[in-house]
């Protein structure tokens, strides 16, 4: 996903208080799918590395941090 995908799907979310939370699928016979023993990670931090910065020479990144 890109950065920019991701400002354009959240832009369109009316309620900006929410929290936000990242779920890892488990993987199936058929695809993935979400079971109650996945854990949930809540997103605390965010930092962004620009293209051209020490380290990110080539590609930048937004890196997000968070907690089970």
């Amino acid at each position: 996903m890109t950065l920019e995908h991701l400002i354009e799907v959240l832009s369109e979310i009316k309620d900006k208080t929410l929290p936000v939370r990242v779920s890892i699928p488990k993987e199936s016979g058929v695809g993935y799918h979400k079971d109650d023993d996945s854990p949930n990670y809540w997103i605390d931090s965010i930092f962004v590395r620009n293209t051209g910065d020490s380290g990110y020479e080539q590609c930048g990144e937004v890196e997000l941090w968070g907690h089970e």
